[in-house]
């Protein structure tokens, strides 16, 4: 469909410089009518709008849609071409020590590290990349922000100067940023008028919650009345970087803009350190921008400074047109960009840029892209399953990486069989990937990763009842660091997670911790309608249970091999929640599994 998102008017305002004022200094009471009269225009269109870019652009519809200007962020990059690729399918490119300073390489980048695929900082945004990386882990109120970067393009020229690219770099950040703390607060989900502004952000954006799309009139109306604050105040962010930019340019002096929550002119120093080397390396050296769309890349400063102008403007005031046939062909120019730039950091002066080129002119990629046969398979996994066409079996290499940090966070779930990369790719969720593979079992499997997920949450957190235990055992060490692990679960949901886990091996473990062969140590406690279970570490496991055959210190271990139908009733017996008021005791039981089966355990210390 051919659809028109309108925009907001400005009256008696003609030039981008006159409506952005406007809009930074506009009388609350008036900006509210125009916001509203905008609002309700836009909802018109928005839900179906919202779906089609959603499913375009590769994201989640709640994300698209989750405050009016978020909208139009999304809408303004997904109609140049920009989609969103899989941080976790997305192959690392490692970074290159040649070309980035020291003090700005992380050597946790692209490591799994708890179920989370880490990045340097200063590796995880390039302001030259065609596509946004939608990582999981992060808040989804980066999607618009991650949008309107690509939305700005970029600046970068093979004889730039570092104070050039520093401009250029600050240019490519004050309009995404003037979104994020400003008008993407306006009407964001369904936040009321306690909402402490610009916490954490929510993680999530359902669908569900956006409530602009579908409130009252007059419920709308009044809590546009209480945030168009954020409007104005974007505008006033925007024009003050402005100012300062321009006035870096005409004197070549750094100008640090005033903000609670960054320094704008610290930041793009930082890119530079981190960029410039490269930028110019590849543009000197390589065809890698060969292929970037017209439009997309400027070359002069003063011109990338109008352009930006034009972009912030543009995500108030223009009527943004959307068209499916010409976002198409836009996505494919920007896959083989994106393939070329790949192979330019993967390999660098290695590759055959003009078969490079040849193949990325055809209609099927393959392994014959002119790159070195070890590289292929990392600059063709580029997260865009469903992107540019590929042949033989790239879409394997797609899921690589993240059958990598499943099998580190869930091996046993794993070496099952019972979870499949593909499926939890395609989980439109943010949060760790051991939670979203959860989504996708269910059962005894489900039970199986609820017992894994033990391993992942929270280590070292203190654990009141193993330092209780601890109080009785003379020589044990009372501190929060033995229980390496823990969890809380409901009641229900955790008794079928122990009796699942009995029927397989016992799970690998952190590095330096290790298990009797089938051999576990847990520590559970019934808090009520909670079930908390604590893997504790082998070694304090053994002097508590040596504690408790020696007299007098206190310990009671009851020592029997339970069937498995007898470890249910037995556990079903100890951690039944057993009240609701303050003062009722709680449940606690130290169980030692082996072999599939109970043991021993230490039962009713308080």
């Amino acid at each position: 469909m051919n659809t028109l998102l309108p925009g907001l008017r400005a009256p008696g305002c003609r030039t981008p410089t006159q409506r952005i004022s406007w809009l930074a200094s506009a009388p609350l009471e008036e900006l509210t009518g125009h916001l509203v009269e905008q609002v309700l225009a836009t909802r018109a269109v928005a839900a179906e709008l919202g779906a089609e870019c959603a499913s375009q652009a590769c994201l989640p519809e709640g994300e698209v849609l989750a405050s009016p200007f978020g909208m139009r962020a999304v809408v303004m990059g997904a109609r140049e071409g920009v989609v969103a690729v899989h941080h976790e399918t997305r192959a690392i490119i490692p970074v290159d020590p040649e070309f980035v300073d020291d003090a700005v390489i992380d050597p946790m980048h692209g490591v799994w590290d708890g179920g989370e695929l880490r990045l340097g900082k200063y590796q995880s945004f390039f302001q030259d990349e065609p596509f946004i990386r939608w990582n999981p882990n992060h808040s989804a109120k980066w999607t618009p922000h991650e949008m309107l970067h690509r939305a700005s393009g970029f600046f970068a020229r093979d004889t730039m100067t570092k104070w050039e690219f520093y401009i250029g770099s600050r240019l490519n950040e004050i309009a995404p940023v003037a979104l994020w703390y400003g008008a993407d607060e306006f009407l964001r989900l369904e936040r009321s008028a306690t909402d402490v502004v610009n916490d954490t952000p929510r993680l999530q954006a359902p669908r569900e919650l956006c409530r602009w799309i579908y409130d009252d009139e007059d419920l709308l109306r009044e809590r546009a009345r209480r945030e168009a604050h954020f409007v104005r105040e974007s505008a006033a962010h925007f024009e003050a970087e402005m100012d300062a930019i321009r006035s870096e340019i005409a004197d070549g002096q750094r100008i640090v803009v005033p903000h609670p929550r960054l320094n704008s002119s610290s930041d793009a120093l930082a890119y530079v350190v981190g960029h410039y080397n490269r930028v110019v390396d590849a543009l000197r050296h390589t065809d890698a921008y060969a292929l970037v769309p017209p439009g997309v890349q400027s070359t002069d400063v003063r011109e990338y400074t109008s352009r930006i102008e034009s972009i912030f403007d543009g995500l108030f005031f223009a009527d943004l047109a959307w068209s499916p046939v010409d976002v198409d062909e836009k996505v494919m120019q920007r896959d083989r960009w994106d393939i070329s730039l790949r192979a330019e950091r993967l390999t660098g002066p290695d590759v055959d840029w003009p078969r490079l080129g040849q193949a990325l002119a055809g209609t099927t990629l393959s392994g014959d892209i002119g790159a070195p046969a070890a590289m292929v398979p990392g600059i063709l996994a580029s997260g865009r399953l469903g992107g540019a066409a590929m042949a033989g079996d790239w879409p394997r290499e797609e899921l690589r990486q993240l059958e990598e940090g499943l099998t580190d966070v869930l091996p046993v779930s794993c070496e099952n069989g019972a979870l499949d990369a593909a499926s939890v790719r395609d989980v439109q969720a943010r949060g760790p990937v051991a939670e979203r593979a959860r989504r996708t079992v269910s059962g005894a499997a489900a039970a199986v990763v609820d017992i894994e997920l033990l391993l992942l949450r929270q280590r070292d957190r203190r654990c009141d009842m193993i330092e209780r235990l601890a109080e009785y055992s003379p020589g044990l060490p009372a501190t929060g660091r033995i229980a390496i692990h823990s969890q809380v679960l409901s009641a229900d949901v955790g008794r079928q997670a122990l009796e699942a886990f009995m029927q397989v091996e016992a799970p690998d473990l952190p590095p330096g911790i290790e298990l009797e062969a089938g051999t576990l140590h847990l520590a559970a406690a019934g808090y009520f309608d909670e079930l908390r279970i604590s893997i504790v570490e082998p070694g304090i496991a053994d002097r508590l249970w040596g504690a408790g055959s020696e007299p007098g210190h206190g310990v009671e271990v009851r020592e029997r091999t339970l069937s498995p139908a007898e470890f249910r009733d037995r556990v079903a017996e100890v951690l039944q929640p057993i009240g609701s008021g303050e003062d009722t005791p709680v449940e606690e039981v130290f169980l030692r599994l082996q072999a599939g089966a109970l043991v021993a355990w230490i039962p009713g210390i308080r």
